[in-house]
């Protein structure tokens, strides 16, 4: 028996296979598309919109899980789908030599000084932190407090200025956040997209870990991490950290029985902070705590709006 969908439709003793074959083929879709969603959130909101399904519904969760092995049983019976839509253009040879020509360009001048500038800059920094080239500041200090806990990190309220979408990336946003820094902004790279509308927070006070060090995501750096809580069950719940009322941007954070001295920069190759996440969480008040005990500032504890024992990160 051919199981090929075009020809079991033609009998109508074989419709029903043909009907399980198509389900089967959409089950296997909505799988690829949820495998996908970290990396192209938007293509996989089309096709989940396209299949009648609400675009939270890329959770690998245990049903997901469960259902591949039968893949037709992901898709409920009677789904009708809406009329296709075109997920990737063609980019013809025209358009793509518009884009060469804008994107690609020539080396000027001033690019180059500008590039012989930033190898100098490097130069004389790698100079600086061997000891040499005129006592600069070198390394950071190492830190004095070898506890590991929450006192190893710098939590500061920090104000959102502007959020734009990473130029290279679809589930990234870049932020502008002030810490009250006499140096201005700090660029930040959060993987929010999807998760939180950061455009719509443009204004409003959150928490981040000011101490983590500056790392390139897709080729922008990010100088901090904001915290946010996300529900173990779904990953698509997400809601921001943010400080009680009063607060402002350079405020410390703090968690009671948790003193010392937080690093001058976390080494990532010593994983302090991926050590010290899982004790986060948030009680039945909505309250961010760490090991069970508020994070907060001198006006209050800090909160989400409704997420109850869920992970912070």
């Amino acid at each position: 028996l051919r199981m090929d969908a075009w020809v079991l439709f033609k009998d109508e003793a074989t419709k029903p296979l043909c009907a399980r074959a198509i389900a089967a083929c959409i089950g296997l879709v909505r799988i690829l598309a949820c495998m996908m969603q970290p990396f192209m959130p938007t293509t996989t909101a089309s096709i989940l919109r396209q299949m009648k399904f609400p675009e939270t519904a890329y959770a690998i969760d245990d049903q997901l899980v469960k259902g591949s092995r039968y893949p037709s049983r992901l898709v409920p019976l009677g789904t009708r789908i809406d009329k296709p839509e075109v997920l990737f253009e063609a980019i013809s040879e025209e358009r793509i030599q518009e884009m060469r020509a804008q994107f690609a360009g020539t080396e000027s001048e001033e690019d180059a000084k500008a590039k012989e500038k930033k190898k100098a800059d490097k130069k004389k920094k790698n100079q600086q932190q061997k000891g040499g080239g005129g006592g600069g500041k070198g390394k950071a200090k190492a830190p004095t407090n070898t506890n590991l806990d929450v006192s190893r990190l710098d939590l500061v309220v920090g104000k959102l200025q502007k959020v734009w979408r990473h130029p290279n990336a679809d589930s990234l946003y870049c932020e502008e956040i002030d810490l009250g820094e006499e140096k201005g902004v700090r660029n930040v790279v959060s993987g929010l997209v999807g998760k939180v509308d950061l455009e719509a927070k443009v204004g409003t006070h959150l928490v981040v870990v000011s101490n983590m060090k500056p790392s390139k995501m897709r080729g922008v750096e990010s100088q901090a991490m904001v915290l946010a809580a996300f529900d173990k069950n779904d990953a698509a719940k997400t809601e921001l950290v943010v400080p009680p009322e009063g607060s402002k941007a350079g405020d410390r954070i703090f968690v009671q029985g948790f003193e010392g001295e937080p690093d001058e920069q976390l080494n990532p190759r010593k994983k302090v902070f991926e050590q010290i996440q899982p004790n986060f969480g948030t009680n039945d008040e909505c309250v961010a705590t760490y090991s069970g005990t508020p994070l907060q500032t001198s006006n209050g504890n800090c909160t989400v709006a409704s997420l109850k024992g869920a992970g912070v990160k």
